[in-house]
């Protein structure tokens, strides 16, 4: 027996019923909170389903105080990241969670700092040898690992 049959009524009006509750979801703040009604079809009913995957701002606001404690700086390519990440899945926490990123000290790194961390980064997947000058004596490795601390970076 389907909802229709229960309820006496025409399944279009069901349809209809329907489409209102997605509509009040998509007007309203269950919308920003992922809430949306779908079609199971090997039951044949309709569930009213909410995506936490990405609602838990307590584990972004988490990662954010691991970056502090790992460093106080960050790029402003970084903060923007950041930024919209929490503007497009954690509208219910914005206010919490840009006053936590807007402790950090945004720096405007240089393009090229950023395109020698990529080839750095690209050589220890590769586990290629790399050979660069510092203070003037040739080195020659294979990298392993890069770290940062208060932005400035140890290979």
């Amino acid at each position: 027996m389907n909802l229709a049959d229960e309820l006496e009524v025409d399944e279009r009006t069901i349809q209809r019923d329907i489409d209102d509750i997605r509509n009040y979801l998509f007007d309203n703040d269950e919308y920003q909170q992922r809430m949306e009604v779908t079609y199971q079809h090997k039951t044949n009913e309709y569930r009213l389903i909410r995506h936490n995957a990405l609602l838990d701002s307590n584990i972004l606001s988490i990662l954010i105080m691991h970056l502090k404690n790992h460093s106080s700086v960050i790029s402003r390519d970084m903060y923007e990241l950041l930024k919209s990440i929490i503007y497009k899945f954690y509208s219910h926490d914005t206010k919490h969670l840009l006053e936590q990123i807007n402790m950090f000290h945004v720096v405007d790194e240089e393009k090229n700092t950023l395109t020698v961390l990529s080839i750095l980064q690209e050589a220890i997947h590769q586990q290629n040898t790399i050979k660069f000058k510092y203070h003037g004596e040739e080195i020659v490795g294979n990298p392993v690992q890069i770290t940062s601390t208060h932005n400035q970076y140890k290979l």
